[in-house]
């Protein structure tokens, strides 16, 4: 990626390659069109280095196996995981994050909840 020349923050969208997981800017959210690569060996170690940032907003899985699918989606920690797509919000989906991402969901019947307050009835 680099700076376009005009007004404004705008820049070419820039693919990170060869990331060292260990780097700073690794375990950061980088709010631009920017994507970072890391190389996995074998789907656990995937998972670990998904989860080994302090954020979980969401994730985006490639793979045509419904079991690695299933385990992918099962075990990394985001709020939202898209499978071979990338991840975007649906009105009538929960949207929200753990970790330092968040918590509690926006959208839908789950946000709704959000702007309520609930009351117990009890009788005897």
């Amino acid at each position: 990626g680099e700076k376009i020349d005009r007004d404004g923050a705008w820049m070419r969208a820039g693919v990170l390659t060869e990331v060292d997981p260990e780097a700073k800017f690794a375990k950061e959210e980088i709010f631009g069109p920017v994507a970072m690569l890391f190389r996995a060996e074998s789907l656990e170690d995937a998972i670990r280095l998904a989860n080994d940032v302090p954020y979980g907003l969401g994730s985006s899985v490639w793979t045509n196996d419904a079991e690695e699918q299933a385990r992918l989606v099962r075990d990394i920690a985001a709020g939202m995981t898209a499978v071979n797509q990338m991840l975007a919000s649906v009105p009538g989906a929960p949207f929200g994050g753990v970790k330092l991402s968040g918590h509690g969901r926006e959208l839908g019947p789950w946000g709704l909840h959000e702007f309520m307050n609930l009351k117990a009835e009890m009788r005897g």
